[in-house]
């Protein structure tokens, strides 16, 4: 990350998911675009006891502390600074929260529902993952169409109903519909390694391109097959919701796998990186 100004609070962005956090320092000006976040992965593996090197990145378990010593690297924490968080990892947001008390200039926010001018119009709004929400609220600033269909491809992949609110003077942007939840390639993988016995347990990171089928291997006829199963439940999720509301709806994509899903989607899509980030980005813009 370049130095803020003097004397200006840096304002930066967190992204905390189960796959690692990204951290982006929010620019000063209202425009939509956010520069490259800085990413720290997770371990994923049994190995508890240090923290690994697999392809080319150092990984860390969300609860070890040691993390922090990269965000140390990154943001000049002897100036103030403002930080907003969104999680859906309680013990690297735990790490966090303890990591940044112990300097005087920083203060965090740590972003809940109830902040958002977003209606859940869920069973349990309490529940909803709150990256979701940020996903959704940012793709209501990125269409005018009436409904949005709100894919974010990673660990998990969420397919999600978002409504713009057309009430005048309505101090919500819009309605957060509810949606469906799939595993993502990499979670898929781990757990036919973990159920079957006789299958691996495979390391994988996101796919730009489908593998080829058939697979000639054990290895590569699980990731055609996870692949298959990622692709295949997005398209059927997206049929569906068009089935009621259009086929015209928009779909808002972001994540890492998402350049794997958008040939295999029927427009209008739009892709929009770090659509979490920049629903903060929106959150502090608006507050």
């Amino acid at each position: 990350m370049t130095p803020a100004p003097e004397n200006k609070i840096q304002q930066l962005a967190v992204d905390i998911g189960n796959s690692g956090l990204r951290i982006v320092r929010l620019p000063s000006s209202d425009g939509l675009d956010l520069p490259e976040p800085i990413r720290i992965n997770w371990e994923l593996s049994s190995d508890t006891s240090q923290p690994s090197k697999k392809r080319s990145k150092v990984c860390y378990k969300p609860a070890d502390s040691r993390w922090t010593a990269e965000i140390h690297k990154l943001v000049d924490l002897s100036s103030p600074t403002q930080w907003w968080i969104s999680s859906v990892n309680r013990p690297a947001c735990e790490v966090l929260e303890s990591f940044l008390a112990s300097f005087e200039n920083c203060q965090s926010k740590v972003i809940d529902y109830q902040d958002l001018p977003l209606k859940v119009e869920v069973d349990y709004p309490e529940r909803v993952g709150i990256d979701r929400l940020l996903a959704s609220l940012a793709a209501c600033s990125r269409t005018t169409a009436e409904r949005a269909i709100v894919i974010q491809a990673g660990s998990a992949v969420t397919v999600d109903l978002v409504e713009r609110s057309s009430e005048a003077g309505n101090k919500k942007i819009g309605k957060f519909l509810g949606g469906a939840i799939l595993p993502g390639v990499p979670m898929m993988l781990r757990l036919l390694g973990k159920a079957a016995d006789l299958l691996p347990e495979l390391d994988a990171d996101e796919f730009v391109n489908l593998p080829a089928l058939p697979g000639k291997n054990t290895e590569s006829a699980m990731l055609a097959g996870a692949s298959s199963c990622l692709v295949g439940g997005v398209q059927h999720a997206v049929g569906r919701y068009r089935q009621k509301f259009g086929e015209r709806t928009p779909i808002v994509i972001s994540g890492g796998d998402g350049p794997l899903l958008v040939p295999h989607l029927v427009g209008p899509v739009l892709v929009v990186p770090h659509l979490v980030l920049q629903g903060i980005n929106l959150l502090r813009r608006i507050n």
